[in-house]
């Protein structure tokens, strides 16, 4: 909307897009020079690289959920609906959003709600109800539940989102084990 300038008739020789799988290395990148763009920069890094002389914080939406936890609905005890909703149901989603420094937001659905025909608006709020997770716990029939949450190395954000969930687990009973998986 607020574009400066034109681009010239041959802007660019080439365009090398290279993957950096650790976060704290494309931040290093794109402050050292190295990288003219990076996407998915820790948080920390990005608000700081931000306000820093000759860089522009792009900031805006994307389809991509930001950190994520995928469960596995083949594998027990994942596979039970009513021990996914205890997990749903305690999950400390003020966690998630005070670590993003305000610049989160719960969604309700699967679909944002700045993504034109969202029925994001007329989905249930998801909010943190521990009474609510005990009950669809002990609807679940599992008790001392074990499960192993793993997240791509080089993630800060995925690697919180895990120990926010074992938090939020332990309340429950349910042990959690987090396992750092190499991201290719």
């Amino acid at each position: 909307d607020k574009w400066w300038g034109k681009f010239p008739e041959k802007p660019f020789d080439r365009v090398l897009d290279r993957f950096v799988a650790d976060g704290a290395n494309r931040a290093r990148g794109l402050e050292g020079g190295e990288f003219d763009l990076a996407n998915f920069v820790p948080l920390d890094e990005a608000l700081r690289i931000g306000t820093s002389s000759g860089f522009h914080l792009v900031e805006g939406n994307n389809l991509w959920a930001w950190p994520a936890i995928y469960l596995n609905m083949d594998l027990a005890p994942t596979n039970n609906k009513d021990f996914r909703e205890a997990l749903v149901k305690a999950f400390d989603y003020n966690a998630m959003v005070q670590s993003f420094q305000g610049k989160a937001e719960v969604g309700r659905g699967p679909v944002p709600s700045w993504f034109p025909g969202s029925p994001e608006k007329e989905e249930a709020e998801i909010k943190t109800d521990l009474d609510g997770a005990k009950a669809a716990l002990a609807k679940s029939g599992l008790a001392n539940a074990k499960m192993k949450c793993s997240v791509p190395a080089g993630f800060p954000e995925f690697r919180f989102a895990a120990t926010v969930l074992q938090s939020s687990a332990q309340q429950l009973g349910v042990t959690v084990e987090i396992e750092e998986q190499p991201f290719v």
